[in-house]
């Protein structure tokens, strides 16, 4: 695991986009761990939080959108 939490902090801003594109396309397991690393103090808790609710909004307003038309 702490080879993880090292990619994690080598990679900051990325991780954060990729939670994102996650959350907005689909919602699962991976939140949970973005969660987990932010605990460890691998990343922001507050961004983590912010970027996890936005892309999960976002994606289901897009989804909703796509299958009104």
């Amino acid at each position: 695991m702490e080879a993880t939490l090292a990619l994690i902090n080598e990679y900051g801003t990325l991780i954060y986009l990729l939670l994102f594109g996650y959350c907005a396309l689909k919602s699962g397991s991976l939140p949970l761990f973005g969660g987990y690393a932010a605990q460890a103090g691998a990343l922001d808790v507050g961004l983590v939080a912010v970027v996890v609710f936005a892309g999960g909004y976002l994606g289901d307003e897009a989804r909703f959108a796509v299958a009104r038309r």
